[in-house]
């Protein structure tokens, strides 16, 4: 039989075909072959361990001078890139050869999938909305300012037309302020509830809103000009798709859960499911997978299912596949390459400038947002903190061919000094607590025609009318005022980071409230009207999300922030139909334990029902009338005992 060729294709000799490794992993050990790191498998396992071991010795490291981890993180990926490690010829074949890409890369952008779900999770949107006019001024002025000027330094480094569309990436890096990092900073040095730290907090969380629209931008503009405003509308009507049809229908089957049941396996499943067809269909619209998962984590409208994803999630995200990205963003980082074409005084000077546009913009806004200059330096400077949020705009902005190794390790260079400026800021701004005790801050030392303050802490609704009723018997007049802060205390939910509302009585709540904000729409209208029916009475609604372990402390802070001389508690316990005690929370028992033996003030347990008479408490029980309220001021409520602890 004559040999018969097959026929040729013509039309596929000239197509450049990609050849992937067959050595996925080894079937043979070393037996195999000369060099164990070949497999993509193996390669990746090493790179992920690498990466791990560097990123947390050097979060351990930095901690002791007080750098975010956040430092710690990009100084990981910058050391293990061309910049520091990469520049030994042998470790950059073994460690990180081209090839390993191929599975580097898409697990870099599946971890930022991840990252940007966890971030819509705990996103609170309506926190935002109901930011104040000062913050908002600031916000826009820091997003609005730092954005124009970006975009103008850029093009004193780009000379290419095809890298035009740049400006937008350089312009949000600069824009972006880091909110989980600001807040984790102020807390940290004990400035969150300063006026500095709210005000620099409120307008970070409206500036992190801003940065996924600027990404939005960015994608669609770059990824095809000509079919941009079709990416931007599809884009759009997704959103509002997963804002008026996917999260009602999330809600609608959270309601048919039975109360108590908890959210088995199959639920999170379903969920982490539809953050993948969210971030699928994204990218269809010609944006990113991450945008879609973000939108997906934002529109989920349950605080308990959020908290058990992000427990579930959190760890590993943040812990294991991170790491990579960081990796990713250090080795298309190259310090060398910043002074091409240009000096290193041009560079730093850049650099330097960076850091002062943040400042610069909340100085020209102060006059009109009532903000004094010393304070809008300080916000300034701390609103140069930076998060994951701006290396994913960065390096999108490389992957879409408009930012070069210059401009975009210029910029992560720029970035980084930045975020470590931020926490010698954040020392240098904190207040210096006063030594001295408020001579006054007490029960037995308050005067009465003098404003008495008191702190009323609220777990439940239920402690209000008690609460209240305890208050009208202070006798309050416009001669002897009183001024009342209900601190309305919630557990924090999953592993956010704390936060402080102050409620304006006179402002309706939102229109669909959650369970918190419901009950905190019945507390402040509660004390509105308890304001309103007296004399001599001014109130105040907060509501602080902090874990119990913090519960305490946060309420002493508040309680010298206010300068209260009256600190009222609910007691942990209440009794059932038998007479006996039981805890209504254990947890609540060590807040309200911490708190008398931190308090500042007077301290009293508030109990909505009397006490069997043999039962006697640790602290001393007063029961005095109301007319020896010309020395001290103590009350005592017909179907109720107050407990109160007189500081010293």
């Amino acid at each position: 039989m004559a040999y018969q060729s097959m026929p040729t294709d013509i039309g596929k000799l000239n197509r450049t075909i990609l050849c992937y490794a067959e050595s996925i992993y080894r079937f043979n050990g070393l037996w195999e072959g000369p060099d164990p790191l070949t497999p993509l498998i193996s390669l990746f396992l090493i790179q992920l361990t690498v990466s791990m071991t560097v990123v947390q010795l050097l979060v351990y490291a930095l901690q002791f001078v007080n750098q975010p981890p956040f430092v710690a993180e990009l100084l990981g990926g910058i050391l293990l890139g061309p910049s520091a490690l990469g520049r030994i010829r042998a470790y950059r074949r073994m460690m990180f050869p081209n090839y390993s890409f191929k599975v580097l890369e898409p697990m870099a952008h599946l971890s930022i999938v991840y990252y940007a779900f966890l971030v819509g999770l705990k996103m609170d949107v309506r926190a935002a909305m109901r930011t104040g006019q000062k913050a908002i001024k600031v916000a826009i002025a820091g997003t609005v300012i730092p954005f124009f000027f970006g975009s103008g330094v850029y093009f004193i480094f780009v000379n290419d037309k095809s890298e035009m569309f740049g400006f937008i990436f350089w312009g949000a890096a600069l824009s972006v302020t880091g909110f989980s990092v600001l807040m984790k900073i102020l807390d940290r040095q004990q400035i969150l509830h300063t006026e500095i730290g709210k005000t620099a907090v409120a307008s970070a969380l409206v500036n992190d809103l801003c940065s996924w629209g600027f990404l939005v931008l960015g994608f669609a503009v770059t990824s095809s000009p000509a079919n941009s405003p079709w990416s931007l509308i599809s884009t759009i009507a997704f959103v509002l798709f997963c804002v008026y049809h996917v999260s009602p229908a999330l809600n609608w089957i959270i309601q048919k859960t039975p109360e108590g049941q908890g959210y088995s396996e199959f639920y999170i499943c379903s969920i982490l499911t539809g953050m993948a067809l969210s971030g699928v269909i994204t990218d269809v619209c010609g944006t990113h997978p991450m945008i879609g998962a973000f939108i997906f984590g934002l529109v989920i409208p349950n605080e308990v299912l959020e908290a058990m994803i992000t427990d579930k999630l959190e760890d590993f995200v943040m812990g294991i596949l991170m790491p990579v990205y960081f990796v990713v963003c250090g080795v298309r980082t190259n310090i060398d390459a910043i002074s091409y074409n240009t000096s290193w005084w041009l560079a730093a000077v850049v650099i330097v400038l960076a850091c002062s546009v943040k400042v610069f913009s909340t100085l020209i806004v102060a006059p009109f947002a009532q903000l004094p200059i010393s304070d809008a330096f300080a916000v300034g400077l701390l609103s140069n903190a930076k998060s994951i949020m701006v290396l994913i705009i960065l390096e999108a902005g490389q992957i879409q061919g408009v930012l070069s190794t210059q401009t975009y390790s210029l910029m992560v260079v720029a970035v980084l000094v930045m975020t470590m400026v931020v926490t010698p800021a954040a020392i240098w701004f904190r207040p210096v607590h006063n030594t001295e005790p408020y001579k006054r801050r007490s029960v037995q030392k308050a005067k009465s025609d003098e404003e008495f303050r008191v702190l009323a802490c609220i777990y439940h609704t239920r402690n209000v009318p008690t609460i209240i009723n305890l208050l009208r018997t202070s006798n309050a007049s416009p001669k002897s005022p009183i001024n009342v802060f209900a601190l309305q205390l919630v557990e924090l939910m999953g592993r956010a980071t704390t936060m402080m509302v102050v409620h304006n009585a006179r402002v309706a709540g939102p229109r669909n409230p959650s369970h918190i904000e419901a009950q905190a729409d019945q507390i402040v209208a509660a004390f509105d009207n308890y304001e309103l029916r007296s004399e001599g009475v001014q109130t105040q609604a907060v509501t602080a999300r902090c874990t119990y372990t913090a519960m305490a402390n946060e309420i002493c802070i508040f309680a010298k922030e206010k300068r209260s001389a009256f600190i009222i508690i609910p007691f942990h316990k209440l009794r059932t139909l038998d007479g006996e005690m039981i805890d209504i929370n254990p947890s609540l028992q060590s807040v309200n334990e911490c708190v008398l033996e931190d308090a500042p003030c007077s301290v009293a347990y508030w109990l909505t029902e009397a006490l069997p008479s043999h039962m006697i408490m640790h602290q001393t029980l007063l029961s005095c009338t109301l007319e020896a309220r010309t020395t001290a001021r103590h009350w005592l409520m017909h179907g109720g005992w107050l407990k109160i602890q007189m500081s010293d």
